[in-house]
């Protein structure tokens, strides 16, 4: 499995430049599970949403994570900063898995 990439900034409106390493990161966080836990595909659900920082207010913020067996594995947060740059930062964690 390939190490966690590195945070991430672009610009707002390139953040289609990001997803092929958000895809290939998830396809590869799922697979090394997979064969850690000798499990199939039906116990992995991918979430996404938006932050709140407040009852009545959603921000532009958005975490997306893998889930396997009720217990998250991975993310990436997706934070929009005031200088017009939307930030990636990747976490991964499979300690504990059978």
């Amino acid at each position: 499995m390939k190490p966690v990439p590195e945070s991430i900034t672009v610009n707002t409106g390139d953040q289609h430049q990001v997803a092929p390493l958000i895809d290939q990161f998830m396809v590869e966080t799922v697979e090394a599970v997979k064969e850690v836990t000798k499990t199939h595909i039906g116990d992995f659900k991918i979430e996404s949403g938006e932050v709140s920082d407040g009852p009545n207010h959603i921000s532009n913020d958005r975490v997306t994570y893998p889930g396997f067996r009720n217990q998250v594995i991975a993310l990436v947060m997706e934070t929009h900063t005031g200088l017009n740059h939307v930030r990636y930062d990747f976490f991964r964690d499979l300690k504990g898995l059978r």
